[in-house]
C-alpha cells in the first residue's frame, strides 16, 4: 500500500516513544491536514485539447450515472462523490495509517463527522472542510480534520497521555517534542476552603503536609521538555524496492490498508448520514449507533 507516513522515520520514532510508556495512558490524538490552494483542493488545470475525441468519457463514467461530457469533472474527479471519497479517502488515509502504526491499533469502533463546502464553491459535492472524531476500543479518541481553506495548522500531530504530550513535527526532519504533565500536589485547597479550620488542618496533615498545607519537604523539580531529533532513514519507496529485490514482506500490507481505508469510508458514511457509525470489525458489519 502507498501511505508513506506509515513507514517514515518520524513515525518509527513516535512509535518507539509511545511504546516506552513516556506518555502514560494515551487518551486523545489530534491530527490535521491544511491546504489553501487550488492545486491542494484538486482544482487542476484543464488541458486545452480536452474533448470527447481525446478522452474516453464512457469508460471514465463506467457504472456511475450517465452524464454529459465535462472535462472539469474528468480532471477534478476527486471533487465528486460519484468518483471519489473526497478528503477522507484521499487525505485522512495518510493520517490513519500513521496513527495505526504509532499506536499499534487497527480500525476504530465508531466515527462521527461534521463538515461542508465552505471554501471551494465550484460545483463539487464532497466537503472541503471535514472534522471526524474516531473512537477506538482501547479508550482513545482521535480528532482528525482536513481544512482546504486554510494553510496554517495550529499544530502537527499531538499524542496526549496522562503523563505528557508528544508533538510530532509538521514536516519531515523537524524535531518531536515531549511536553510532560505538571505534577500537582495531592491536597486540594479549593475543594476544602469552606471546611472548618480544624477539619482542614487534619486533612492536610493526613496527606503528609503541615497543618497550613505546606509541603514538609521541597517538592521534586518539574520534569523538563524533551526534544527528539529524527534522523533520516529509508523512505516508503525504498522499502518497496527492497521488497521487490529480496521478497521481504511489505511494510504496509493489504490488511493495514484495509483498516485505514475502512476508517475513512466510515467517516464519510457518518458525514453523509448525519449519525454516529459503528464498525464491528469481527463481523464486518457497519451500522448507525
Amino acid at each position: 500500500m502507498g501511505s508513506q507516513g506509515k513507514t517514515s522515520p518520524m513515525t518509527a520514532k513516535a512509535r518507539e516513544i509511545v511504546k516506552s510508556g513516556l506518555l502514560g495512558n494515551i487518551n486523545m490524538v489530534r491530527m490535521s491536514n491544511h491546504r489553501n490552494t487550488a492545486e491542494g483542493a484538486w482544482v487542476y488545470p484543464i488541458p486545452p485539447d480536452a474533448s470527447p475525441q481525446t478522452i474516453d468519457w464512457p469508460k471514465f463514467i463506467g457504472p456511475s450515472p450517465k452524464r454529459a461530457f465535462d472535462a472539469k469533472i474528468f480532471f477534478r474527479w476527486r471533487c465528486w462523490w460519484e468518483y471519489s471519497g473526497g478528503v477522507a479517502t484521499d487525505l485522512f488515509v495518510h493520517l490513519l495509517t500513521t496513527l495505526h502504526e504509532v499506536l499499534d491499533v487497527t480500525g476504530p469502533r465508531s466515527v462521527t463527522s461534521q463538515g461542508g463546502i465552505y471554501r471551494w464553491k465550484d460545483g463539487r459535492s464532497v466537503p472541503d472542510v471535514l472534522n471526524s472524531v474516531f473512537e477506538y476500543e482501547r479508550g482513545l479518541l482521535v480528532d482528525m480534520y482536513v481544512n482546504l481553506g486554510n494553510s496554517r495548522p495550529a499544530h502537527g500531530t499531538l499524542i496526549m497521555g496522562d503523563q505528557g504530550t508528544l508533538a510530532m513535527g509538521e514536516r519531515p526532519g523537524s524535531p518531536m517534542v515531549f511536553y510532560p504533565e505538571p505534577v500537582f500536589p495531592p491536597i486540594q485547597r479549593y475543594g476544602t476552603s469552606s471546611w472548618p479550620e480544624a477539619m482542614q488542618k487534619q486533612y492536610f496533615e493526613s496527606l503528609g503536609f503541615t497543618a497550613e498545607g505546606r509541603p514538609k519537604e521541597p517538592p521534586p523539580p518539574p520534569r523538563k521538555e524533551q526534544e527528539f531529533k529524527v534522523e533520516r532513514g529509508p523512505q516508503h519507496h525504498e522499502y518497496f524496492i527492497l521488497s521487490m529485490r529480496d521478497r521481504s514482506p511489505s511494510r504496509e500490507d493489504a490488511e493495514a490498508g484495509h483498516y485505514a481505508a475502512g476508517a475513512a469510508h466510515l467517516a464519510n458514511m457518518a458525514y453523509r448520514k448525519g449519525v454516529r457509525m459503528v464498525w464491528d470489525r469481527r463481523t464486518g458489519k457497519v451500522a448507525p449507533a
